[in-house]
């Protein structure tokens, strides 16, 4: 659980870095097939990372990151039905805040939550973002 939390986590800070430093907006969105967004909140089948104006990949948009499949047992979902994180050039993920829930299936490690605020700035916890219990 540990490493595809900080996969995750890594994957958000360059997401934030690339967008800054190329004045881009730059897209982190779930993929089931390493090439074109998701329609899901579920991230377990991996994630793409991509420099786009209509957070959408196409063929021209060259892959930043391609983000594995998690391993067994872990399930990664987004909530607030953020299905895109989009960073802006100034580093900022306008929206609403999210959270990435991070469940293990066999119940041998407590879950975990990364907090996503619209700064862009993510933090890992053992509470929900509200500092309510983890719901898996």
């Amino acid at each position: 659980m540990a490493t595809e939390v900080n996969q995750f986590v890594t994957a958000l800070h360059l997401a934030r870095s690339e967008a800054v430093k190329h004045g881009l907006r730059v897209v982190l969105c779930p993929s089931s097939d390493g090439h074109n967004c998701g329609d899901s909140r579920e991230w377990v089948n991996g994630w793409i990372l991509f420099a786009s104006d209509d957070r959408e990949h196409d063929v021209n948009e060259r892959l930043l990151q391609t983000g594995s499949p998690l391993s067994s047992g872990i399930r990664m979902s987004s909530s607030n039905h953020r299905k895109r994180i989009v960073y802006q050039p100034n580093g900022t993920s306008p929206g609403t805040n999210s959270s990435f829930t991070f469940c293990d299936a066999r119940k041998r490690v407590k879950p975990r939550i990364i907090c996503l605020s619209n700064t862009g700035r993510p933090r890992l916890t053992w509470t929900r973002c509200d500092g309510k219990p983890i719901q898996c």
